[in-house]
């Protein structure tokens, strides 16, 4: 009687162990896990000009970093401001990241800053560009260099601040 009880014990751990490696392998009625959906938002940047005039459409660099040092660069790339002077980036998983932004066209502009993005939320990040002027070839004008009062420091190898010596130049 021992024998059997053995028997039949290794019987349903075998039955038990197939049906449970039928999921697994593909075969049977198991139901596969389903792959859980993050939450994604979107990041709207808005760049004005500080006099309020209009703008050239740069190209931006934009860089998203989680702010728990996790994962670096979730979200980067090169992206080209629409006719509103905006640029929507859409699918960034819900957080808290440093965002880096670099302008590379015209404007040479660069921030740093720290943005929440909620899911299913289009969130807005306004930047006002820097004044820069538009170089035009022979419109430039270079004023001459006259120094004022220019003075040579000469400073020993030795010696400390205390030896440090100024002539005037004529």
């Amino acid at each position: 009687m021992h024998s059997f009880k053995t028997l039949l014990i290794f019987i349903v751990a075998a039955v038990c162990a197939v049906v449970g490696l039928l999921p697994v392998l593909g075969a049977g009625g198991g139901t596969k896990p389903r792959a859980t959906k993050k939450p994604e938002g979107q990041m709207l940047l808005s760049f004005r000009h500080h006099t309020g005039r209009t703008i050239h459409h740069d190209s931006v660099l934009v860089i998203f970093d989680r702010k728990d040092r996790s994962g670096a660069g979730i979200i980067h790339g090169a992206y080209a401001m629409d006719s509103n002077h905006c640029i929507l980036i859409s699918r960034v998983p819900a957080g808290h990241y440093f965002v880096m932004v670099q302008c590379l066209g015209f404007h040479h502009d660069y921030w740093e800053t720290t943005v929440w993005v909620r899911p299913q939320r289009c969130g807005v990040l306004r930047i006002v560009l820097e004044h820069c002027d538009e170089y035009i070839p022979g419109q430039a004008y270079i004023p001459p260099f006259k120094p004022a009062s220019l003075t040579i420091t000469s400073i020993r190898a030795t010696g400390g601040a205390r030896h440090r010596k100024s002539y005037p130049l004529n």
